[in-house]
């Protein structure tokens, strides 16, 4: 592994084995988690604050790192401080890739971890209701001047201009 714009071919890790050195294999961190997810997609650009992220390792029902912060949505997945940090302790857990490519660890996303269930039930009813009323007064203005519409009509057709 080698970053070319710093300078670098690689040779170095080859030298220093020759010297004796072990060479560990670098693995990226602190880093965007991918997602193949449609949802990332449509969301792409939307930045949340305050949500709590869990990954987990689904095999072990084990918790691998659980945080709250800010978070981002883009076209390949999510990104963000918490989401950084996650990625580094993704990294270093035993078995990582094996489990990854057998879809045995899960990123929980709570975007409103300070509200219970039903706290967030009675926040949506107020919010449909709400939108419910918007759409009700929408209509009602739309069909007045709908019914407005026809009465000029009907004048024009019936008046002295038809």
């Amino acid at each position: 592994m080698s970053y070319p714009v710093t300078g670098s071919n690689g040779q170095g890790y080859k030298l220093a084995q020759k010297l004796g050195h072990t060479i560990i294999e670098p693995r990226a961190s602190i880093i965007p988690l991918l997602a193949d997810e449609k949802l990332c997609q449509s969301m792409q650009g939307l930045s949340l604050k305050n949500v709590k992220i869990l990954l987990k390792d689904l095999e072990k029902n084990k918790i691998i790192y659980d945080d709250f912060g800010e978070m981002l949505y883009t076209h390949f997945g999510v990104s963000g401080p918490i989401i950084l940090s996650a990625s580094a302790h993704l990294v270093r857990y035993k078995n990582i890739n094996e489990l990854l490519d057998r879809d045995k660890i899960k990123l929980y996303i709570d975007l409103k971890p300070a509200l219970s269930n039903e706290e967030l039930d009675k926040e949506y009813e107020k919010e449909e209701k709400k939108m419910l009323k918007k759409i009700e007064k929408g209509l009602k203005k739309e069909l007045k001047k709908y019914y407005e519409n026809q009465e000029e009509i009907e004048e024009k057709i019936h008046g002295k201009d038809f």
